[in-house]
């Protein structure tokens, strides 16, 4: 049995109540103090003193916060602030991805999310230990898959890297310096026995995907699918002789696509013989809910500490 799993969730109840003695599981967490907004909640009517940015909450004591109130209950965080999105660094913040697989010679780490603490604080809750890993594909360059590698092979060293040859020199050297085997790929290849990447894929950012080999068909796996997903479930089958694809999972790069582009889409999901899709991470609210509409049982819900189990 495969397993595949995509790090974070606390399986406690609540901790916290109001003083009706209501569950409090939601957390609202304002990443600078430069709002605009004057919610009667939160801010009090002769405003607050700004401070300079050194002393506002690194990101890092801010998914400390988080985690610490996942352990007490909280389920839902929406981050505030007036323009939150003005923070230089928030989007590998908030959008890291990372998928475990297990149950071939080796257990892979595909993508390492966006920093090591919440990687690593993840693996904890799950009760997945760096020393299980053995070996570490990243799909692109972007902070939200790669910003947890550095950490991660600070626990763990003896570990091969899968990196697409387009990444800078300047990245080859972290891995290399903290003692893993770092590998570049270029084309397709077999990384474990029924275990391939489709190789570096895409005209301008170059990405690979995982591909795995079940007796009920192929398990495709991307990061965001920037080539195209419809290209890489294609590029899967290709380099596989396989047929049937039994799931398709990660990030699909849809968000802000239109209905009618999404809709020719789901045609090619299903011409190119897809039993099951896990959409998350990139993939946008609108085209998880067409997926959702034309898979019905077959759409698996996905996001932080998933575990699905494979044939």
């Amino acid at each position: 049995m495969q397993q595949l799993t995509s790090p974070l969730t606390s399986s406690k109840e609540a901790d916290f109540l109001d003083n009706n003695h209501r569950i409090i599981n939601y957390l609202r967490l304002s990443v600078t103090d430069r709002c605009n907004l004057r919610c009667i909640y939160c801010m009090p009517e002769e405003g607050v003193k700004f401070v300079p940015h050194g002393e506002i909450l690194t990101y890092e004591e801010m998914l400390r916060v988080v985690s610490l109130c996942v352990l007490h209950g909280i389920r839902k965080v929406r981050l505030t602030g007036g323009e939150p999105l003005v923070r230089k660094g928030i989007i590998p913040f908030i959008e890291g991805f990372s998928c475990l697989v297990r149950g071939f010679e080796k257990t892979i780490l595909f993508d390492t999310g966006g920093d090591g603490y919440t990687l690593l604080g993840n693996m904890r809750q799950l009760g997945i230990k760096p020393a299980n890993v053995h070996v570490i594909i990243l799909s692109h360059i972007h902070g939200d898959h790669t910003g947890g590698i550095k950490r991660l092979i600070e626990e763990k060293s003896n570990v091969d890297v899968y990196l697409p040859t387009s990444f800078p020199g300047s990245f080859e050297e972290m891995p290399t310096s903290l003692g893993a085997q770092v590998k570049e790929v270029s084309g397709v290849k077999e990384i474990l026995t029924g275990v391939y990447t489709t190789g570096e894929l895409g005209n301008g950012l170059k990405e690979q995907s995982l591909v795995l080999i079940t007796y009920k068909g192929l398990v495709v796996i991307t990061g965001c699918a920037h080539p195209g997903i419809v290209n890489t479930i294609r590029k899967a089958k290709e380099i596989t002789g396989e047929n049937k694809v039994y799931l398709v999972i990660g990030g699909f790069h849809l968000a802000g696509e239109s209905a009618s582009r999404l809709k020719s889409i789901l045609k090619e999901f299903r011409r190119l013989s897809v039993q099951k899709v896990a959409p998350c991470h990139c993939t946008g609210d609108g085209a998880r809910r067409l997926f959702k509409q034309e898979y019905g049982a077959d759409y698996i819900e996905c996001g932080v500490g998933k575990r699905i189990t494979l044939p």
